[in-house]
């Protein structure tokens, strides 16, 4: 029996010709997202034969929670994704799902889904936008993908244009990742962060735009800073650029999320140390 599973009142012995339900209890404490694939055998004692039962645990990560934020205007996108820089393979997980962005506002999303018509996956959002606003909104695009509890930044985007229709069934709009998504919380304090990234963008301007800013909110390290004025919507100090090596202090004036887009580091990392305290990042 693997780690993960227990049988719950299995009696030491069954009588001949006898049958009996057994109950198994599942944990998936301490297992990453993925798929694990086990046997279970019973013994027929004085036989020297083993029935085998497969067994097959999914473990999801939880996934993000985007709230669509309706608005007076809808267009149709049917999406799926490739992880890959081809258009294939696609999604066929009902578990994967696409979001639609404009700022840190979802304006759509919908899970992967199986249309047996013309046996094809797709994503059939509806996205909410604003007709008429100068300038163009222009949507971002977020890929969960569950078997690996991952959220990736997607490289394309789309102009919102009320009424249309972008992709079909069976010639969807297909997206790519542009970078692995983390999400650190931020509370209303001193916020010790760090990444286990490599940006795409490592200006604090990129680095914060999705976070919510007002004036005094500061993110610091040893020996530089930057703090935002809401007056010029923008961040002005010393500190230009943030790093995977180093660790950082983010002071917020509400509750609010910092998010990084970028790619994994390699398996083995290098952190630089002088003489004295240390600010080093956690890239794990």
């Amino acid at each position: 029996v693997p780690s993960w599973l227990s049988p719950a009142g299995v009696p030491a012995s069954i009588a001949q010709g006898a049958s009996l339900n057994i109950n198994f209890n599942v944990s998936g404490a301490g297992l990453n997202p993925g798929v694990y694939n086990d046997t279970v055998y019973a013994d027929f004692t004085g036989f020297g034969i083993q029935q085998p039962l497969y067994i097959q645990l999914s473990v999801y990560a939880n996934s993000p929670t985007w709230s669509v934020v309706a608005q007076p205007s809808q267009m149709n996108i049917i999406a799926n994704f490739s992880l890959t820089s081809a258009n294939t393979p696609l999604s066929l997980d009902g578990n994967d799902r696409i979001g639609v962005f404009f700022g840190n506002e979802c304006r759509g999303v919908a899970n992967i889904q199986y249309t047996p018509a013309g046996n094809t996956y797709a994503a059939y959002i509806t996205v909410y936008g604003n007709n008429g606003t100068q300038p163009q909104e222009s949507f971002e695009f977020r890929i969960w993908d569950a078997s690996s509890g991952t959220e990736y930044q997607a490289l394309e985007t789309q102009a919102f244009v009320e009424n249309a229709q972008v992709g079909q069934p069976l010639a969807p709009m297909i997206f790519h990742p542009a970078g692995i998504v983390q999400r650190i919380p931020l509370a209303t304090v001193w916020n010790s962060v760090s990444t286990y990234l490599q940006p795409n963008n490592a200006s604090v301007t990129d680095i914060m735009k999705y976070t919510t800013n007002a004036t005094g909110s500061i993110i610091k390290t040893n020996d530089s800073y930057s703090q935002f004025t809401a007056a010029s919507n923008n961040w002005f100090g010393t500190l230009g650029q943030i790093s995977w090596q180093k660790s950082y202090q983010v002071m917020v004036t509400a509750p609010t999320e910092l998010q990084v887009i970028g790619q994994p580091l390699t398996d083995t990392v290098t952190l630089p140390v002088v003489t004295g305290w240390n600010w080093i990042g956690f890239p794990q």
